[in-house]
């Protein structure tokens, strides 16, 4: 085990177990079985000519308190620059849309490999904010990642591109990384080259996975003229290939529905709720949960406990309640014969405090307990009571994944004299 430490995925250990739920981590070991960015794309201290892409930081301008004799010089191929900052680097990159330097010979304090500059490359913001592909030469400073390749590898340069931007892409790295979700959005270079990133003949439908990325790269182009013409919206352009691109990406990397609900979840709760600002003050994680989304737990986690008791005698059906005065949230499994229509809630369910206290009475029964603790699931004959805070965080579908393999594991350990 303490060799494993020296490995190059060590780092991620310890982060997986942050944020990642028990289906979580199932889902980024299987991506990890794939092959990583890194088995194609090399840093520029390697010396790997079996790695044909490179990745290199951009230049870094010289500041006022440096010494101007120290200047190191670098040629460029182009006069056209992109800004970090930029709002068009999302994407796809066009002509327009760079700045022009006024030479193409720079005095830097610190260089970058020129080829870095040259197309087809894929720029990256450090922070993992903006990706954008672009089919020309353009220069960058230090706050952008490039990489870039032969011509010939044109198509899978613009498919990297879609990819980094994919939910898919960002679910991964927020749940690896070392610094993202935790301090400041960061993605380190060896944390972005540990992505999966699987060539379409390593997969096991080489012809479909080409056809894939020639799909994406079609895209992103038809996507990139079209953003052009006179009175198109850029943003609407991209939003609009993006949703037929997260498909293709899901399809290429075999994504089941059930790990796209843990994916969608991560992007539309967990991540928004890491770095709150005054612009978006929102944290969807501790934000009261709806009717409707205690509805969809409840209607995922009986789906998934049916689905394994198919063909059975029984099955379930549930309901929720929830007060946000009280901050709790509580949902109710019966134990009914396969086929009977949906009841009714049970009498005690209409009031929150009488079905609490209801549990209170029936773990102080069999735990000798005074106190129901929150998150407790308590088993009474043919129910099933899970308490539960109010917060979205637990009440989306990975929290009924992750409880539905919970109520199992108790079932199967069922003993005697309980619920083990």
């Amino acid at each position: 085990m303490l060799d494993d430490l020296e490995g190059e995925d060590a780092p991620q250990i310890w982060k997986q177990r942050y944020w990642a739920t028990a289906r979580d981590r199932r889902l980024i070991d299987r991506l990890l079985l794939y092959p990583r960015l890194r088995d194609q794309v090399r840093q520029s201290r390697e010396n790997s000519p079996a790695k044909p892409w490179l990745i290199a930081e951009g230049f870094q301008p010289i500041g006022q308190n440096d010494d101007p004799k120290k200047a190191k010089p670098l040629h460029l191929t182009s006069k056209l620059f992109i800004d970090a900052t930029s709002p068009y680097l999302d994407l796809f990159l066009s002509h327009a849309e760079c700045a022009q330097l006024p030479s193409k010979d720079l005095s830097l304090r610190r260089t970058s490999n020129p080829l870095v500059f040259r197309a087809p490359h894929v720029l990256v913001a450090k922070g993992f904010t903006k990706v954008a592909y672009a089919d020309f030469d353009v220069s960058f400073r230090h706050a952008l990642r490039g990489i870039s390749g032969p011509k010939e590898d044109r198509e899978l340069f613009i498919f990297l591109a879609a990819y980094l931007r994919s939910s898919l892409a960002r679910y991964f790295l927020f749940q690896t990384s070392s610094n993202w979700g935790i301090s400041r959005q960061e993605v380190h270079v060896e944390e972005l080259l540990r992505l999966p990133f699987p060539l379409p003949d390593r997969l096991p439908t080489p012809k479909r996975a080409w056809e894939i990325v020639k799909q994406i790269s079609q895209i992103v182009t038809t996507a990139s003229t079209n953003a052009t013409q006179p009175l198109v919206n850029r943003q609407d352009v991209v939003q609009a290939a993006t949703a037929s691109i997260e498909t293709l990406i899901d399809e290429y990397f075999d994504v089941l529905p059930l790990e796209k609900t843990l994916v969608d979840d991560t992007m539309r709760v967990i991540i928004p709720s890491v770095r709150p600002s005054r612009a978006n003050p929102t944290i969807p994680t501790i934000t009261p949960s709806t009717t409707e989304q205690q509805m969809q737990y409840v209607q995922r986690l009986c789906a998934t406990l049916n689905g394994w008791a198919k063909n059975g005698p029984v099955s379930v059906q549930g309901h929720a309640a929830s007060s946000s005065n009280l901050g709790i949230g509580l949902a109710v499994l019966k134990k009914i014969r396969a086929g009977d229509p949906p009841s009714a809630p049970p009498d005690d369910f209409g009031d929150l405090l009488i079905a609490l206290d209801h549990l209170r009475q029936v773990t102080s029964q069999k735990l000798n307990t005074l106190e129901l603790m929150r998150g407790a699931k308590v088993f009474d004959q043919d129910r099933l009571y899970l308490v539960k805070l109010i917060g979205q965080r637990f009440w989306t579908e990975t929290a009924a994944l992750n409880d539905a393999d919970e109520i199992v594991g108790s079932i199967l350990m069922q003993t005697g004299q309980g619920v083990a």
